[in-house]
Parts: structure tokens; sequence; C-alpha cells
């Protein structure tokens, strides 16, 4: 399924190419759960969802097993698109994960390999499912815990699943098509997984905040000991309810080969709420920039609409649902692209 989240960052000029980041969502929930608690340790949450307005089921799904040990082997596996007419040189690959009781270990093994299927076992077009390509890993990003106000008698506030990114260095040159990224994140110390299931790592979901799901989430899960790869779902809580698909956070850095010589870069004083939405957007910039233009592309990079920003929301309730981009041209002759989904 094509879908995704791309936000632009970098410089480039006719002689230079800029990286990119190629963000395929958001996993934290803000510095307050649902029950109205904040962390003990600073960090932000990563919340299990409810349905919006819903008071009596929640997702149950903390996170999806990403780990080898002497008994068990999963992979995870997600999906991007190279829009058509350009080509990505991808330098490196991140991915978000924790161990179910942070400090007792430090992820030092990632391995990656890509495919234009998402069978495994396929040729990749990038990598395999063997080669550590470790550059780095983050301190703790945020705390990822179960819904802390559904069902009302379950406060979860604890902060012992501490996400961290994890980096790969990966050098691949991919055309435009679609792709699915293979990964699996572990410790160093194998044999220890077997005795201690602490060091064993776990991927969040995504989140989008009042939502189970989205309608494009399709992520999998690679079961290496028995060939199977299933879509990831979340049971819910109770477990009466039904199971939904989630995607996993990842990103990407890259460069366009084949990109324009546009100035593009995403300014987070560029904001645009609620998103998703079905209706209005509404779209905050700084009072220094003036808009000299404004347009809407679709995923694939096709002009959807020149938009006049003479007010600060734009009505979308016409364009088909999927994911889009705002693109802002200012007087300083940068273009801020911000992505924005219609429901």
């Amino acid at each position: 399924m094509i879908k995704k989240i791309t936000l632009l960052i970098g410089i480039a000029t006719v002689s230079n190419l800029f990286s990119q980041l190629y963000n395929n969502g958001n996993y934290i929930t803000g510095n307050t759960s649902t029950s109205g608690a904040s962390s003990s340790n600073s960090l932000p949450w990563s919340e299990c969802q409810n349905e919006a307005g819903s008071t009596s089921e929640t997702n149950g799904t903390a996170g999806f097993a990403c780990f080898k040990s002497p008994v068990e082997s999963y992979f995870l596996a997600d999906d991007f698109t190279v829009p058509q007419g350009q080509v990505w040189s991808i330098s490196q690959l991140s991915v978000f994960a924790y161990f179910n009781n942070y400090g007792q270990a430090t992820p030092s093994i990632i391995k990656v390999a890509i495919l234009d299927v998402e069978d495994p076992f396929a040729t990749p077009v990038f990598g395999d499912f063997t080669t550590n390509r470790f550059s780095s890993v983050s301190s703790p990003l945020a705390n990822r815990i179960f819904n802390s106000a559904i069902p009302a008698s379950n406060n979860n506030v604890n902060t012992n699943r501490l996400v961290q990114k994890i980096t790969a260095n990966v050098g691949a040159i991919l055309p435009s098509g679609h792709y699915w990224i293979f990964w699996q994140v572990q410790a160093q110390d194998v044999f220890n997984h077997l005795l201690n299931d602490n060091l064993n790592m776990y991927s969040p979901a995504l989140t989008v905040s009042g939502e189970r799901n989205m309608a494009n989430w399709n992520a999998k899960q690679y079961k290496v000991p028995i060939g199977s790869v299933n879509t990831t779902l979340d049971g819910g809580y109770p477990f009466s309810v039904a199971d939904v698909p989630q995607d996993l956070p990842f990103q990407l850095i890259y460069t366009n080969t084949l990109g324009t010589a546009d100035i593009k870069t995403f300014d987070n004083s560029f904001k645009v709420f609620p998103n998703p939405t079905d209706e209005t957007l509404n779209i905050v910039w700084p009072f220094s920039l003036k808009i000299t233009e404004a347009f809407i592309t679709d995923i694939s990079g096709k002009k959807v609409r020149k938009v006049a920003l003479n007010s600060k929301s734009l009505v979308v309730s016409d364009l088909i649902p999927g994911v889009y981009f705002l693109n802002i041209t200012t007087n300083d002759s940068k273009i801020q692209s911000v992505k924005f989904i219609k429901k």
C-alpha cells in the first residue's frame, strides 16, 4: 500500500544535493498522559490510544518484538514510496525500540534489508538479514505505556519502557517505486536473552491521538524460525474488541539525486492542525515571513491545487482521503513542505 509521511530538511543549490528526512510517523503523545499524569523522568509519553469518545476500549499492545534470542528471531517491516521521477540515495535508517526494563543492556546490533516486495524470501535490493549495520543509539526519548485511563482502574504510568532511537548505516540507491524495509535490533549478548526477557527489544506503534489505527497502516512482523509474515495487529483491551492493524515509526536520511534546485526546509514554526483533518486545515507561521506561493501535492508529488493563503485556514473537504503536502514558498525564497492527512 502506497502511503507515508515525509518531512523535508536541508538546503540545495543548482550544484548541491540536500539531505532530507523521511519520517514514517509519530509515536510520542505528549507530556501529559490520558489520566493527566506527568512522567517522573521528564520524558514525554508514548501512550496506547483509545478511539476518541470511547471510555471502554483501547489499544493494548505496548510494542512488537524485533529482537533475536537463542530460540526466537523477529524482524519488523513497513513500507515507503520513492516518488515518481526521483532517485533516493539513502544513507541512514533510524528505528525506535525499547527494553521491557531499561538499563540492563544497550542495543548494538541492527540488521536491515530493503525489498521491492513484502516477501522476505525475495532478493533484497539492498542489505540482508544477517549483517550488523549499527551506527549509533540515542539516550531515552520517551516512555512507552499502556493507556493510563481506560479502563478506569488502570493508571499505568511507569517509566520502565524507555524508547531509544537506533540508527544504521545504509548506503542504498533506490529509483522511484514502492519498497519494504525490514529491520531487527538487539543487544550484543544473544545468549542471555534466553535467561532474561528484559534484554528483548520491542518497537512501539505509531500513535495518532484519539485513533486506534489509520486506514493505511499495514506494517508486518517476520517470524524467522517458522518463516511467517503477519500484519502487526493490536489486539485491544478488553480482549473482546476488534484487532486493528498498526504502523511503525522509522526515519530515513536520503538525498534525491534527481531533485530540483529548490531550497527546501521544514521549520517547526510552521504548523498545521487538526491533523488528520476532514474539513479545515489551520496554519500557523511566523509573522516575519510572507507567503508568496502555496500549493498542495499528493504523495506522488503531483500538484493537486494552488491555494491562496489570505487567511490562516484552508478548506480541504473536497480532497480525496489520503496523505498530502502543503508546500509554501516564502519571501526568503525557501519552500516549507508540511505533511497533512485528509480523513
